[in-house]
């Protein structure tokens, strides 16, 4: 089974999930949510909450970072967001940043739930290698792998990926506009926000360069000017 039909496979039962939380004391609800909330302020700035649905639908966003720190206070803050809005939260990533969000998260004192509203994390070299033939996304593959375990959870989704920075940054800039026509299709027919994260290498001609060719891909840019 793919990595993520795995990991998602329990909200098929969303449903049930959606039912028992009916049954918590209305209070007992708000006070849930107002800590999650006071959680996700104190991680930093949510600076991808531009992502919210708009006329034109969710965000589908690009964050260019040179400072893994700085990459970690946004996307922590767009975890505990996602979880305070009873979301889940699917980070396809680096394994360090994966470890980075968990010890932030953790930091803060933020309970990650195993029912409606939790987080998934996958390794984002693993899950390359799950659609990617001869170099190139997989359309059949990347449906397998991404895209059906996401419609079957049926949930209310959030998403961050650095699946496409990671071909970008091997110079599969051909291969790595597909895999961004690849997610956005998704994002828009499941109506997900989505946050895209490239690696800045320090050259700024090259860093220039990658900005001028990937930011006309985006509905939103934070962390840089396009």
């Amino acid at each position: 089974m793919y990595p993520l039909a795995r990991l998602l496979r329990p909200l098929n039962g969303a449903t049930a999930n959606a039912r028992d939380a009916v049954h918590l004391d209305t209070a007992e609800r708000e006070r849930r949510r107002d800590n999650a909330l006071q959680q996700a302020r104190a991680l930093g700035p949510a600076a991808w909450t531009v992502l919210d649905a708009g006329a034109a639908g969710p965000g589908h966003a690009l964050d260019l970072y040179a400072d893994d720190a700085a990459l970690l206070t946004r996307l922590s803050a767009y975890v505990a967001d996602g979880l305070a809005s009873g979301e889940t939260s699917l980070v396809i990533a680096t394994t360090g940043h994966l470890s980075g969000l968990r010890a932030r998260l953790r930091l803060a004192g933020l309970e990650v739930p195993t029912g409606a509203g939790r987080l998934v994390t996958l390794d984002a070299e693993e899950v390359l290698r799950c659609f990617l033939r001869d170099e190139w996304p997989d359309p059949e593959l990347f449906d397998l792998a991404v895209a059906e375990p996401m419609r079957a959870a049926g949930a209310p989704l959030r998403a961050f990926s650095e699946t496409v920075g990671l071909l970008h940054a091997r110079g599969l800039a051909a291969a790595a506009h597909q895999l961004e026509k690849l997610w956005g299709a998704l994002q828009l027919s499941l109506g997900f926000p989505l946050v895209c994260a490239y690696p800045l290498s320090g050259n700024p001609e090259a860093d220039a360069e990658l900005a001028e060719r990937v930011c006309g891909w985006h509905s939103h840019r934070v962390s840089v000017s396009c």
